[in-house]
């Protein structure tokens, strides 16, 4: 992959993390200001990610439909910038609602075709590392987005922060401009002989478990995305102190899906799944106890590692399913987080209400280590796919099967 293509690729996978992770975290402060209760917040939510999860699934049958994702980056673009700042303008939790599912449909397309595009353009020796590359478009984002929009809103207003979230889709649209699409097909450098069909039981099993763990594992995350700002607002925090908590944890995270990405290179997938979800674990381990401003940063740090999780997770389900069956396969992964998102702001809202902050914190931390035992009991490989150069057995394979690797298309 060419570094004008992954600059372009990463950027277009940054911004709506940007956006979001600026967002996300002071919407419920501000639903509340329209009159909301939590419930309502909870089903606005919900909804909204439910259009993500569209966005997200969607793009994996529009990519294989029309062979491109460049037009579909770009377009988006456009439409979020239009919807975030109707966001600003809106006088009501409904109306809210519909421009905030707009800007989350929107986000699923870009974020997906990245991925998308990115599977179809890297070598199998660089999955990881590429996958990881994009995956730290997370942490810049919860960086970047989370130090920044407190400041604005207690400084200038909502207003200000929409109007200055609405002008990141330029960055988006630029960047899209510089993209080269990839045709579908044979992989990167993909040197299996007779990759599995899409339908075979050991891909669908794998593929299946893998899924499951990451909805687990998001459903988590999006309980604390509710539960976390609310519970601030109640003990006297500021806007500022609420979404600082989102940005310490991007710090301290940025380079880590690129490391997880690494690490999966050379050790394998598994183990750097299980590690991530045992880490968002203990992070609403430590959310359910928090009293000060610190324990909020060290909760979140932990569970913001489940972003690494995707990284890893995206660059293992390349390694199990064939080319033509990559974009609807990297699609439903890309989904996952966001059907968590719609169960856990679904649930939260409710159970808050119902069961109280603690139970209802309580109950989200055992989703993680359930996820952390189903990515062992997913099939994957635990070396790399390639042997490493210099070995007897990569020069043995060499000479005996010349004709495996697959032409670069």
């Amino acid at each position: 992959m060419s570094r004008k293509q992954l600059i372009a690729l990463f950027l277009c996978n940054l911004m709506p993390y940007v956006v979001g992770n600026g967002l996300i975290g002071l919407l419920p402060v501000y639903a509340q200001d329209l009159g909301a209760d939590t419930a309502a917040i909870g089903f606005s939510m919900a909804i909204g990610f439910g259009a993500l999860a569209v966005g997200t699934f969607g793009s994996g049958w529009l990519s294989s439909r029309f062979g491109r994702r460049k037009p579909f980056i770009t377009l988006s673009a456009v439409i979020s910038l239009a919807g975030v700042l109707l966001m600003g303008q809106a006088p009501n939790i409904e109306l809210l609602t519909v421009f905030f599912s707009v800007v989350w449909l929107m986000a699923g397309i870009q974020i997906a075709m990245s991925n998308i595009l990115a599977g179809l353009s890297a070598n199998v020796t660089q999955r990881g590392r590429i996958f990881g590359i994009l995956g730290t478009g997370l942490a810049v984002g919860q960086l970047v987005g989370g130090l920044t929009a407190g400041p604005i809103v207690e400084h200038l207003g909502f207003d200000v922060l929409f109007v200055l979230s609405a002008s990141t889709y330029l960055v988006t649209f630029a960047a899209s401009l510089a993209l080269q699409d990839a045709p579908s097909g044979p992989l990167h450098g993909d040197n299996r002989r007779g990759a599995a069909p899409a339908g075979s039981a050991p891909v669908s099993a794998a593929f299946a478990i893998l899924l499951a763990a990451s909805v687990l594992a998001y459903i988590a995350n999006f309980v604390t995305n509710l539960a976390r700002p609310l519970s601030m607002s109640e003990l006297g925090f500021d806007s500022a102190a609420i979404s600082t908590v989102v940005g310490i944890s991007g710090v301290v995270n940025l380079p880590l899906p690129f490391i997880s990405g690494w690490l999966s290179d050379r050790f394998g997938r598994k183990p750097v799944l299980f590690a991530c979800y045992l880490a968002g674990a203990a992070g609403m381990g430590v959310l359910v106890f928090a009293g000060s401003l610190w324990h909020f940063w060290v909760s979140q740090i932990l569970i913001s590692l489940l972003g690494s999780s995707m990284a890893v997770g995206a660059a293992m389900i390349t390694d199990l399913v064939p080319g033509d069956a990559l974009s609807a396969s990297l699609s439903k992964h890309a989904t996952t987080p966001w059907i968590g998102a719609v169960v856990g702001f679904t649930f939260t809202g409710l159970a808050i209400q119902s069961l109280g902050m603690t139970l209802t914190l309580e109950i989200g931390t055992a989703l993680p280590f359930i996820a952390a035992v189903l990515a062992i009991l997913a099939r994957s490989s635990a070396r790399p796919a390639v042997p490493v150069a210099g070995t007897r057995r990569h020069h043995i394979l060499r000479r005996a099967r010349p004709a495996v690797e697959a032409p670069c298309p």
